[in-house]
């Protein structure tokens, strides 16, 4: 059996009217309200007018300001970097590397010293090299900063590899045919080369460059007075006749086989028909 449903009970609510302001534009007709006149209509434009003239005058003004700082922060950064005392070159703190018998450390100091008081900052690595390079036996230049004011300079000095006699002045040859002056390091038994203008230094050389490793070292002298003819004698007095520069891989490739073969002279001046002969 269903049990009987309680009765509801039903509770009165007493509720309070609540107060509220007065609304006098609701339920009322706005075409009764007073229209506004032409004068109170311009007293409000030109209030807005005013407050928007404001608005931007203090944007301009802000810009101004915002622009202005920005070019005095740029300048005095530009006279941190190239201009003050902070960056200045100073000679205690340049270090060099790669100095030898050929190159002093001194000596590139004494080319250095032209930038002292510079800031490193206006000073280039392509100036520095360059004026490092004026020393002679300098083949190579590698150029760092070090902050706040020194270089970091890394030398190679050039592989001695002739001593040549060019009118009636004692040079050395590097491999790469440069002409320099000897220094007291330089090995006085190197082979001498026969030469009749700076430009048979380079001859000389790239024929010393292809020729292979145990014929080289057995050159006594070479004669590039004639580019087209040149010559090497060895150090047991056998003699290459070696031609112009062209070539030139075939000729030392012929050169290294043929002198196994008995003769004086060799004649690779054309490498596809060579010849020995005593």
């Amino acid at each position: 059996m269903r049990k009987p449903k309680r009765p509801v009970q039903r509770r009165n609510y007493t509720v309070e009217a609540q107060r509220h302001r007065p609304r006098p534009w609701v339920g009322a007709n706005l075409t009764e309200l007073p229209p506004k006149t032409d004068e109170q209509v311009d007293d409000s434009l030109q209030q807005r007018l005013r407050k928007m003239r404001g608005a931007s005058a203090k944007l301009r003004w802000r810009r101004r300001f915002v622009f202005l700082a920005i070019l005095l922060a740029m300048a005095a950064l530009s006279y941190l970097l190239f201009f003050s005392p902070v960056f200045q070159l100073r000679m205690s703190a340049v270090a060099v590397s790669g100095a030898d018998s050929h190159i002093s450390q001194n000596a590139v100091m004494e080319k250095l010293s032209r930038f002292k008081g510079q800031s490193i900052m206006r000073i280039s690595h392509n100036r520095v090299s360059a004026a490092v390079s004026e020393i002679t036996w300098v083949d190579t230049v590698e150029v760092r900063r070090a902050l706040p004011n020194g270089f970091r300079i890394s030398v190679t000095s050039r592989i001695p590899l002739l001593r040549a006699q060019l009118k009636g002045q004692e040079w050395i040859v590097d491999p790469s045919g440069m002409l320099m002056v000897p220094d007291a390091a330089t090995d006085p038994e190197l082979p001498k080369a026969m030469l009749d203008s700076r430009a048979g230094g380079k001859t000389a050389a790239s024929v010393m460059a292809v020729l292979p490793k145990e014929v080289r070292s057995e050159v006594l002298a070479i004669d590039a007075t004639n580019p087209q003819l040149v010559k090497i004698t060895l150090a047991d007095s056998r003699q290459i006749i070696w031609g112009d520069t062209s070539r030139g891989d075939l000729k030392a490739k012929v050169i290294g086989l043929l002198l196994d073969q008995p003769g004086k002279v060799f004649d690779v001046t054309d490498p596809i028909h060579p010849s020995a002969r005593i």
